[in-house]
């Protein structure tokens, strides 16, 4: 992370406040952000923020970020500012999350809204009491997240076989060239 404006006199603490963020606290900070699949469809002056990813540790550090001020035309980079401060994000150790709009804030609470409507009306229509109610909504909670993990998990799975093919092509080749030299 490069920055262009600092204060000469600025001593970092032990820890930062980003630093000190429980996953609670970065869940709530990116209640209102949505993941961001291409940079190019993001306007100049979104806020954004985002994890960066240590390779050699594959650590996700949680950054608040800033506002959008330059994408690299190689995609290689963005450079974010607050106030007078500005930073470079690599993109290819980083992953990046958009304010998402009045509107779409609007749109994502009134699906909720509706969800949560219409699972009171089913458990009204099946007679259930405000205890069973309550038990289906922790339930339906519990196998969401579920889900949301297993997704998760095979997102991950898919990365470490493409990352396999790739060392096993690898090994091929070497493969290869160890027998050319033999003979």
């Amino acid at each position: 992370m490069s920055k262009k404006n600092y204060n000469n006199n600025y001593v970092r603490p032990q820890q930062t406040y980003q630093e000190l963020l429980s996953n609670q606290d970065i869940k709530d900070k990116l209640k209102e952000y949505k993941k961001i699949d291409d940079i190019n469809k993001i306007s100049i002056g979104t806020h954004i923020r985002y994890f960066n990813i240590d390779k050699k540790t594959n650590t996700k550090l949680f950054r608040l970020g800033g506002t959008l001020n330059k994408i690299d035309p190689n995609n290689r980079f963005i450079t974010l500012n607050n106030g007078n401060l500005s930073w470079s994000v690599q993109l290819n150790s980083s992953i990046l999350y958009r304010k998402m709009t009045e509107d779409e804030i609007k749109t994502e609470m009134k699906e909720e809204l509706k969800k949560e409507i219409m699972t009171e009306e089913v458990v009204s229509q099946i007679g259930g009491s405000n205890s069973t109610i309550n038990d289906l909504k922790n339930e339906i909670k519990i196998l969401n997240k579920k889900l949301e993990n297993y997704m998760n998990l095979e997102k991950e799975y898919k990365i470490i076989l493409k990352k396999n093919e790739s060392l096993s092509n690898k090994l091929l080749k070497i493969e290869s060239e160890i027998k050319k030299k033999k003979y």
